[in-house]
């Protein structure tokens, strides 16, 4: 079984919560999709695939994610800074000039990363509040988090600048990994890093209490095929292993995990990339695939309970959100939706969702 793996950044609309039940209901497949990939929460947390394909519009967090893929020393490296505003001003500054052409670079070459950039980003929206956006004039009025611990990597940086770590035993981002499961990942040495356990800083490796993370992170992506375009681009049956040969039998399962309508969200919370109408699109698209492929595929479409009226015929929705930081009136009414493929208790039983290796 995979070790549960978290993203290291802060993120709106993660799923980590739910991850144990989307890979229950999508079991072991042959692919495995996320054309909104964000934190990789379930991807994270689930065995390899033999094909795994992920995609995110935002070009920061596919190019943050393939670096870790290629090069977790550099972007550890990068990311290993203290909790400043005047850092976090030049940050966003130094960011917004590095945006410009990301994604086409990405989208131009498979292979393209930036770990510098993945670095700096993460250390930014690890430190401000909301999500990164970047307006004409980059000025200096920008939010720092309300934790005076950081969060995500700067919870961990924090440490050497008599800044106190979390004070709730869970932490967040790199700071939760190293106290929860995390701190079974074994350093160099073969031995449990007591860095990650006491949140110690070495002077002489400053990037040291986010490389266990960052290898751990690097082993579970090798072969994870990383896109960042726009998700109806993304999302082509071909591209997946579909086809309409009935002769094909091997099995693909979709996490469709699309920006919720504006409108319904609590707290006016956004995305980078946001959209009023994605979501109701996603859905008449998941609609449609399942009912082509039928159960050769295996979608779960995450929404709030009551949006669009519900599904098809033969979906069925499970609440997930009944616990944890979100606002009660989103985490009341989060659903998934799970397609007629995907798999009840049932033949989910003694699964466990298995690798195929």
């Amino acid at each position: 079984m995979t070790t549960k793996l978290r993203a290291p950044f802060p993120y709106f609309g993660g799923k980590y919560r739910a991850s144990a039940l989307i890979n229950k209901r999508l079991g072991a497949v042959d692919t495995y999709i996320e054309p909104f990939g964000g934190t990789l929460a379930v991807l994270l947390t689930r065995d390899p695939s033999r094909r795994e394909i992920v995609n995110d519009l935002d070009g920061f967090i596919c190019n943050f994610w393939r670096a870790a893929q290629a090069a977790p020393d550099e972007w550890a490296r990068a990311a290993a800074r203290p909790t400043n505003h005047s850092d976090l001003i030049a940050a966003r500054k130094w960011l917004a000039k590095r945006r410009l052409g990301l994604n086409e670079r990405i989208q131009a070459d498979l292979d393209y990363y930036d770990a510098r950039v993945a670095g700096i980003w993460a250390w930014v929206v690890s430190c401000q509040i909301g999500a990164l956006s970047f307006p004409t004039a980059v000025h200096g009025g920008i939010p720092m988090t309300g934790h005076g611990d950081g969060r995500g990597i700067s919870a961990q940086n924090s440490a050497h600048r008599g800044i106190p770590l979390t004070r709730s035993p869970g932490g967040r981002g790199i700071n939760a990994q190293r106290i929860t499961g995390m701190r079974d990942i074994p350093v160099n040495n073969g031995s449990k890093s007591k860095l990650m356990a006491q949140g110690c800083f070495d002077p002489q490796n400053p990037s040291a209490h986010i490389l266990p993370i960052a290898n751990a992170l690097q082993s579970r992506l090798w072969q994870v095929i990383i896109h960042s375009r726009d998700w109806q681009k993304f999302c082509s049956p071909s591209l997946f292993g579909l086809t309409q040969s009935g002769a094909n039998d091997a099995t693909t399962g979709i996490l469709l995990d699309p920006p919720y309508a504006p409108d319904n969200r609590a707290g006016g919370a956004s995305y980078t990339y946001d959209s009023a109408d994605v979501a109701a699109d996603v859905r008449r698209w998941a609609i449609d695939v399942a009912a082509e492929y039928g159960d050769r595929v295996r979608i779960a479409f995450c929404s709030y309970e009551g949006d669009f009226g519900g599904m098809a015929e033969g979906w069925w929705a499970e609440s997930w959100g009944k616990s944890g930081r979100r606002k009660k009136a989103d985490r009341k009414r989060e659903v998934v939706w799970f397609s007629p493929g995907c798999l009840t208790d049932v033949q989910a039983v003694g699964g466990r969702q298995e690798g195929l290796f």
